[in-house]
């Protein structure tokens, strides 16, 4: 199962959403990248989707590590009582 199909269980769903303009923008920033050169075509298509799924990836992989973390402490919990 994909990373983006996995359920999560623990996690809160802050309802933020944004376009792919903002999302591939923000993806450049993240990878230290320059967004005047980003805007303007100066870095290949192909280089810039594998960024924007680099950064998407890497957000997954947060929060369903934040989500293991929140069932681990939950058990914890319990455990202690």
């Amino acid at each position: 199962m994909a990373i983006s199909e996995h359920p999560l269980r623990k996690s809160v769903n802050a309802g933020i959403k944004y376009g792919l303009d903002f999302a591939s923008l923000d993806a450049c920033v993240a990878a230290g990248l320059d967004p005047w050169t980003w805007e303007n075509g100066g870095y290949p298509r192909r280089f810039q989707a594998r960024v924007v799924a680099w950064h998407k990836l890497k957000g997954l992989i947060a929060t369903h590590t934040e989500d293991a973390r929140n069932i681990a402490a939950e058990r914890e919990a319990r455990k202690a009582k």
